[in-house]
């Protein structure tokens, strides 16, 4: 699923990164989209420039 579908279903439905997660299965697997979708949730950003590192590593959809 692409940034630009996500992010208006999760500001649709107010979810959170959990509920993303539950919702369509996005950043409940290996994690590398878990700094994308938090930056996604905070910002609104859909495309992204640089590579993102989850500070919270192992910290899968929390």
């Amino acid at each position: 699923m692409l940034f630009s579908q996500l992010r208006p279903l999760a500001e649709r439905g107010g979810w959170d990164l959990r509920q993303i997660a539950e919702e369509t299965g996005c950043g409940d697997q290996c994690g590398m989209c878990v700094p994308y979708l938090r930056e996604m949730l905070a910002v609104g950003t859909v495309r992204f420039d640089r590579i993102l590192v989850d500070a919270a590593c192992g910290d899968e959809a929390a």
